[in-house]
């Protein structure tokens, strides 16, 4: 059984560690790479649909919230785990994220182990157990 991951991040060395801390913690990972918020939308609109969204919140052309508000307004993505991933510590980012319906917000972290823990956390609770393919 794999997990499907869609993970939407415009920083190359971003989704390098990103995929470095998922490799970590499961082999059976299908991870699907988007550069901007606006790709988000056409490829989860393409399907099929992951498991789960990585989802960047500065992002070029749309950003991490306003994915997140347009797929939580779309009955077909109003169940999709959506896990915020941002380096940014601005005041008021994490509540505003949570406010729009995101699953869960992951602090980026140049540390690979925090941050392979904290991935793992959160995939463990919102998808503990994947549908089949």
């Amino acid at each position: 059984m794999r997990l499907r991951i869609l993970l939407a991040d415009d920083d190359d060395d971003q989704v390098v560690l990103t995929r470095r801390a998922l490799a970590g913690y499961r082999r059976d990972l299908e991870i699907d790479v988007v550069r901007d918020g606006t790709d988000v939308i056409t490829r989860l609109a393409e399907g099929p649909a992951p498991h789960l969204l990585l989802l960047d919140l500065h992002m070029p052309r749309m950003t991490g919230l306003t994915v997140l508000q347009t797929l939580r307004a779309d009955a077909r993505f109003v169940g999709l785990p959506v896990v915020v991933l941002s380096a940014s510590l601005a005041a008021g980012d994490e509540q505003d994220v949570r406010a729009a319906g995101a699953s869960d917000f992951v602090p980026k972290h140049s540390n690979l182990k925090r941050f392979s823990a904290a991935l793992s956390d959160v995939i463990d609770r919102l998808v503990p157990d994947p549908p089949a393919l």
